[in-house]
C-alpha cells in the first residue's frame, strides 16, 4: 500500500489528502486543519485559540494571578491589585505556527507587560499605551509565557 504510515505499531493507510490523528483519517479541505476530530479554519496557518480551545493546543500553568480568557481576549486578572505579578505559561502539544496581537494600556514606566515565544522575547517591559503583534514558529513542548507586573501604586 502507498503511502502507509506506522503509529503505535499500527498501520494505517493514508490517502492523498487526508491526514490521520488518533488512529482515523479524515478528509481535510484546503486551509483546514483538525484536532480530535473537529475541524477549524485556519488562516495563514495560526489557530484560533480560545478560551474554550486553548487546551486542545497548550498545557496551561497560571500564577496566583494569571491572564483570564473571553472570546479570543486574554486580560491579566491583576488589575488593581499593588505590587502583583500575573503570569501565564503555555507549553505547546504540537509544533505549530502562532500569531498574537497583545496589547498594553497601564502607568507608563511602572506597570509592564512582558511575553517571550520559544525562547525569544516579543515584548519586554512594555508600558503605558502600546500595541504590537507576534507570528512565529513553535515546537512541542516549547512555551510562550505572558507576564504582566504591576508596582506598588
Amino acid at each position: 500500500m502507498a503511502h502507509r504510515t506506522i503509529i503505535d505499531g499500527t498501520g494505517y493507510s493514508i490517502k492523498s489528502g487526508r491526514t490521520l490523528i488518533n488512529g482515523t483519517g479524515y478528509g481535510i479541505k484546503k486551509g483546514r486543519t483538525l484536532i480530535n476530530g473537529t475541524g477549524y479554519d485556519i488562516s495563514f496557518g495560526p489557530y484560533l485559540i480560545t478560551p474554550d480551545t486553548i487546551s486542545q493546543y497548550f498545557v496551561i500553568t497560571n500564577s496566583s494571578y494569571y491572564f483570564a480568557g473571553s472570546g479570543s481576549t486574554f486580560t491579566s486578572n491583576n488589575t488593581n491589585v499593588n505590587s502583583s505579578t500575573a503570569k501565564t505559561t503555555l507549553i505547546a502539544k504540537y509544533d505549530m505556527t502562532i500569531s498574537f496581537d497583545y496589547s498594553v494600556a497601564s502607568e507608563a514606566n511602572y506597570d509592564k507587560l512582558t511575553i517571550t515565544a520559544a525562547g525569544t522575547s516579543v515584548c519586554t517591559d512594555l508600558s503605558g499605551v502600546n500595541s504590537g503583534s507576534y507570528t512565529g514558529t513553535i515546537k512541542m513542548n516549547q512555551s510562550i509565557t505572558f507576564s504582566y507586573t504591576k508596582d506598588g501604586s
